[in-house]
């Protein structure tokens, strides 16, 4: 992994199995995440000696390839085989993102919220943190702001929070999260409710008609069958 700009590492080894010499030729294609090559890397050919190894040591140049996730395809050709290996890798860019978040909510009580992030920065990245706004009810509910955590490469944490929900009387109900880190920022809108309150009286109601509905019918199953046995006599 490396960051956007920055050359990428590459390290082939080949082994020998056989008892002849061989004679290789490679190079590693880079794919992006549709699959579709992108890039080559040629390590040129080689003369391997029977049950021996080569280390190849090379560099991509990345300043023309955009941020996300590749594939390093490493293809060793031999006479007529061919081998091919595949292997990950990410180029980063100084960006942190909200990718999940806590979004049921308990009324009238301090609840937490857990805001998940991730880094796409491959280096270490200080002091990210979170602050947050209910939206329609700024001038009711303070902003309030995480306590602040440490990234390392391409790392995901979580940022925590409380906040009053006592002023909100919707069901649903938004917030503004602007995610700090370095000297940037991020913002993003998330939809927020409240959890289901369950009616226990309407729920004992159900269960209590249901209850005298079964010992009736069991009573005119009973009945019928008592007036059967008196007849027959």
């Amino acid at each position: 992994n490396a960051n956007t700009g920055e050359p990428v590492d590459f390290k082939l080894k080949i082994y020998s199995r056989g008892d002849e010499n061989i004679v290789t030729t490679s190079y590693i294609e880079i794919l992006d995440l549709r699959n579709e090559s992108v890039g080559m890397l040629p390590l040129g050919i080689r003369e391997i000696n029977a049950q021996d190894s080569i280390e190849i040591n090379d560099q991509l140049d990345t300043k023309n390839y955009p941020p996300g996730r590749y594939t390093a395809r490493a293809v060793v050709q031999y006479y007529d085989r061919e081998i091919v290996v595949d292997s990950p890798f990410r180029l980063g860019e100084l960006f942190v993102d909200v990718s999940g978040y806590k979004n049921e909510f308990e009324r009238s009580k301090i609840n937490p919220i857990t805001i998940d992030v991730e880094s796409f920065w491959n280096d270490p990245i200080e002091d990210v943190y979170a602050e947050v706004y209910i939206l329609g009810y700024e001038n009711l509910i303070p902003k309030f702001s995480t306590p602040s955590v440490s990234l390392d490469g391409f790392e995901k944490k979580s940022l925590i929070g409380y906040f009053d929900t006592s002023p909100i009387q919707e069901d649903k109900f938004e917030a503004r999260v602007i995610l700090h880190y370095l000297d940037k920022t991020n913002e993003k809108i998330i939809d927020l409710r409240f959890k289901r309150e369950v009616n226990y009286m309407f729920i004992g109601i159900i269960a209590g008609a249901v209850v005298l509905v079964a010992i009736i019918v069991i009573l005119i199953v009973w009945i019928r069958k008592l007036k059967k046995n008196v007849k027959r006599r």
